[in-house]
């Protein structure tokens, strides 16, 4: 019985090895695969931003996956920029969503478009802008009263505007990166009860770069079929719009519904 235990723990201990070396290696891998992709020209930029080290992935909180949006605290700037607001601004605030367009990737603050918008225009401005993020997010803030903690107006907003381009149609059905992404990327699909997000726990095995790799490679060959990708993607969009927009008009009836094309 004590051999088969002390069997059992070696081949436990080498299986575990084995998968830890593999998720490494896939790690060191997709590092490499990105900085040989980077643009020439703003890999100098770039370098400020360091990519995550192998512990880094398995101790962020905050990620592209859903459940963390729920933890953002109202008026943290950790993820958000810091809202433009000005007591003499007495017409309705504009809000912002999108990803590193609409933060202001590689920006400083006085150069994104929300603050350059409120300067035009008199407005308090918010920006729930977050790099790499996508039109589902939009969504799912809304729907969880994200954007009302950080409102802080008797002044309902008046305008809401949405900076897209075009990768956010690849977003909505395919998952990022092994290594950027600390999770299952936050997806919704069309069902008959309207549309729903998938609900992934945020457990470790969720972290790896071997699960995230195999994700990767599910909706990689799902993309195969483009003309159904692109028709199925363009479908999807076109209804978490659309129910954006109406959530938006159930809070704040006379805000406008804006999609900047990019």
């Amino acid at each position: 019985m004590k051999k088969k235990l002390i069997k059992l723990s070696v081949n436990l201990f080498l299986l575990i090895s084995l998968l830890v070396l593999t998720d490494y290696a896939i790690y060191k891998k997709e590092n490499a695969e990105y900085i040989r992709k980077m643009d020439k020209s703003i890999k100098s930029i770039i370098s400020v931003f360091k990519l995550p080290r192998y512990s880094e992935i398995y101790k962020k909180d905050f990620d592209v996956n859903s459940s963390n949006f729920l933890n953002t605290k109202p008026l943290s700037h950790i993820f958000f920029r810091k809202p433009m607001i000005n007591s003499e601004n007495t017409k309705p605030p504009i809000l912002f969503f999108g990803c590193s367009y609409s933060f202001g990737a590689l920006l400083k603050s006085e150069e994104t478009v929300h603050e350059k918008l409120s300067v035009l225009t008199k407005r308090n401005t918010y920006n729930f802008g977050i790099n790499s993020l996508g039109i589902q997010h939009m969504l799912y803030m809304i729907e969880n009263n994200i954007e009302t903690n950080f409102i802080k107006s008797d002044i309902n907003p008046e305008y809401a505007i949405f900076i897209y381009i075009p990768d956010h149609l690849k977003r909505l059905q395919n998952s990022i990166s092994a290594i950027w992404n600390n999770g299952i990327t936050l997806k919704y699909k069309i069902t008959k009860d309207g549309l729903k997000h998938n609900d992934y726990p945020n457990f470790f095995i969720y972290k790896t770069c071997l699960l995230k790799l195999l994700y990767i490679m599910q909706d990689k060959k799902r993309i195969e079929n483009k003309y159904k990708f692109s028709y199925d993607s363009f479908a999807l969009a076109n209804e978490i719009f659309l129910e954006s927009k109406k959530l938006l008009q159930e809070k704040y009836p006379n805000i406008k519904f804006v999609i900047l094309d990019y």
